[in-house]
């Protein structure tokens, strides 16, 4: 097995313990990381960025939520053991807060989409 295989595996697992201490199924949860993935952009970014719509079109960008989620994750697992049950809902969706969150997209995510803006930007006054 190789080092990514076993990263997505350890992934995997991590996703399903949360499922299951939350109750919820997949639609749920990727229904949760993507909503996030778009407030933390309105939340981070003036929402009349022209960058702001072009960033989630990137899969590097949510490659690096994903990745920044995963952490949130096993924050929360380290956690539940002391929550109540009727607490850990309310505690998840407090640590995926995007408004609590104090981290930006790698430079190389916003340089693409800067790139990409720029030249439709260019092409559009040619045109």
């Amino acid at each position: 097995m190789t080092y990514i295989q076993k990263v997505r595996q350890g992934n995997a697992a991590i996703k399903m313990q949360v499922q299951n201490l939350l109750g919820w199924d997949d639609l749920q949860y990727a229904t949760f990381q993507q909503e996030q993935g778009y407030a933390y952009l309105r939340a981070q970014f003036d929402i009349d960025t022209p960058l702001v719509d072009r960033i989630p079109e990137h899969k590097e960008y949510w490659s690096w939520w994903r990745l920044h989620w995963i952490k949130r994750d096993r924050e929360f697992l380290d956690m539940s053991n002391m929550l109540f049950k009727s607490e850990m809902e309310e505690y998840y969706r407090q640590l995926h807060d995007p408004e609590s969150m104090a981290f930006w997209p790698h430079a190389a995510i916003l340089e693409e989409t800067y790139t990409e803006m720029i030249h439709q930007l260019v092409k559009g006054a040619v045109s």
